[in-house]
């Protein structure tokens, strides 16, 4: 493969990891666990907003280019999208297996498509990672109708 071919498919990850995201939201609807869509949902945005967040203060401060580094936009996106799949969604193990390979793969695509070093993207994950797990577990430790967003219904009492 060429390095177009490969840059269209490193293009198209996180897309797939939103299409994923918002599939499991429609199911939580279907299913009518409003509150586990809703909790989902919430928890989607401040996992995006803390990565553009974390991208803005760095374009401000210039946190990553004072050591010579660069902050992953691609690492932080994609991380936080596959940690909220394998953390908040009823995908069985070897799905969620697969989804931590495939963003192995993506992180070595980046290296290999000279995008960024690994010390960008292990710096990157260093500081993201501790903020979005705390977030969501803050989130889903609220909903007691979470329970691993099982297929069930939500029922109110």
């Amino acid at each position: 493969m060429n390095y177009q071919q490969l840059d269209a498919i490193a293009d198209a990850y996180i897309p797939l990891l939103g299409l994923l995201v918002l599939g499991f939201i429609a199911r939580q609807i279907l299913n009518k666990q409003y509150r586990t869509a809703a909790r989902f949902s919430l928890q989607t945005l401040v996992s995006v907003a803390l990565v553009y967040a974390l991208m803005a203060l760095d374009n401000y401060f210039l946190i990553w280019p004072t050591v010579s580094l660069d902050y992953s936009t691609h690492t932080a996106l994609s991380l936080a999208l596959v940690m909220l799949l394998t953390q908040g969604s009823t995908f069985q193990v070897h799905w969620q297996v697969a989804l931590g390979v495939s963003f192995l793969a993506y992180a070595i695509l980046m290296l290999y498509q000279q995008y960024h070093t690994i010390a960008d993207i292990v710096s990157t994950a260093f500081i993201l990672v501790p903020s979005l797990f705390i977030i969501n577990r803050k989130l889903v430790s609220k909903d007691p109708n979470w329970e691993h967003c099982s297929a069930k219904p939500y029922k109110s009492s």
